[in-house]
């Protein structure tokens, strides 16, 4: 069976903000866009502007297509969104550091807050898992839609 469309469009959008996260933190790093541009081509087109609206750009549309997923496919997960804002809020600000770990990915275990945030998410998503809340769905307005 293949997966939905939703969660490919998610998975993707998510792997995009990963990847621009990594961009802009390097391209903040090297500080000089002729500078940038010599050390890997795609920066010549860059600007730290448009890397930072992309990003956000990557992460709403992650976060729309996972909310199309809870509503389809378990509600009981929409209660785990602010903690994945945190997250992707969190993620964020570690592009703006200097030396970033949002450069260097194999870095990330090294971020306790990263790590707490990722556990928490785990945790939160797997108890999430085992809910059911059918008052949530009435309160949503999607009870009775053959959802």
């Amino acid at each position: 069976m293949f997966p939905p469309s939703s969660l490919l469009m998610a998975y993707w959008l998510i792997g995009a903000y990963l990847m621009t996260a990594k961009r802009f933190a390097e391209y903040r790093e090297i500080g000089d866009p002729e500078k940038a541009g010599s050390y890997r081509s795609s920066f010549r087109f860059y600007t730290e502007a448009k890397l930072a609206t992309t990003m956000l750009a990557y992460a709403s549309g992650f976060m729309f297509f996972v909310g199309v997923i809870l509503v389809k496919y378990h509600v009981e997960f929409i209660l785990a969104c602010p903690l994945l804002m945190v997250y992707l809020a969190y993620y964020s600000g570690l592009a703006y550091k200097e030396d970033s770990v949002a450069q260097n990915p194999e870095k990330l275990y090294r971020d306790r807050t990263l790590m707490g945030l990722t556990i928490a998410l785990a945790v939160v998503l797997w108890v999430l898992a085992f809910a059911e809340f059918p008052a949530l769905g009435v309160w949503l307005g999607i009870e009775g839609r053959g959802w």
